[in-house]
């Protein structure tokens, strides 16, 4: 179920058995770049300004500080003293909060799913691929034949609902890309993979007809609120 939000503090207060789905423009203006800077850590803003590009440094503040400053409004904790580490396999969570969320990023577009369980969310700009190469490299076997009876026009866009899939069900489960993405299928959801017990629902949306996005869930339960549409 999908209901379309705008007012987080609001949205706070009735946050359990929610998927807070956050997605945002990373293109923004310079006097919120230098608001969202203030916000980060000494370790986030040297992760800044090793990028190479202002472009990609400006994306990466923005994303972080847009991270930092709706993680407070839950959390109620002040952005800049938010304190994040990793998992063992790079999954960022906060160390003085048990909330769960991830972030995905690409191009200028970005998403934050936020729940009080673990969640994962892939999102990505569509480009145009090679899509058999790529899959037959990548992909389940099932996944490569289930692309290869669709037609042309098809196969690009159910490429990306794959790939989302199967980056947002390992970001739920902690790891990265890493992990073989040839080992499980996401065709059917809920998604069960190597050697776990746990099962993650997936949902797909498409919040612009160039972006992917797919999260990842364990309850079934949950209601999907998508909470800002600013792209």
């Amino acid at each position: 179920m999908l209901s379309l939000q705008y007012n987080a503090r609001h949205c706070v207060k009735n946050f359990y058995f929610m998927l807070d789905l956050w997605c945002f423009n990373l293109d923004q203006s310079p006097q919120k770049i230098e608001r969202y800077r203030t916000l980060l850590s000494p370790e986030e803003v040297a992760r800044a300004d090793r990028y190479k590009t202002e472009l990609l440094k400006h994306r990466f503040i923005t994303a972080r500080g847009m991270l930092r400053e709706t993680l407070s409004q839950y959390a109620t904790i002040p952005p800049q003293q938010l304190l994040f580490q990793t998992g063992q396999y790079g999954k960022p969570y906060l160390v003085n909060h048990s909330i769960h969320f991830n972030l995905s990023h690409s191009g200028k577009y970005g998403g934050l799913i936020i729940s009080d369980e673990a969640v994962g969310i892939d999102l990505e700009v569509i480009r145009d691929i090679e899509v058999n190469a790529i899959s037959e490299r990548f992909f389940h076997p099932d996944e490569v034949l289930y692309l290869k009876n669709l037609s042309s026009e098809l196969q690009l866009k159910q490429f990306y609902r794959i790939w989302t899939g199967k980056e947002a069900s390992l970001k739920a489960q902690g790891y990265g890309i890493t992990h073989h993405l040839n080992a499980f299928s996401v065709l059917q959801s809920p998604v069960q993979l190597p050697r776990h017990h746990e099962y993650w629902h997936l949902h797909y949306e498409e919040l612009h007809p160039n972006c992917a996005l797919t999260i990842a869930y364990a309850s079934l339960n949950k209601s999907i609120r998508i909470k800002s549409l600013a792209l």
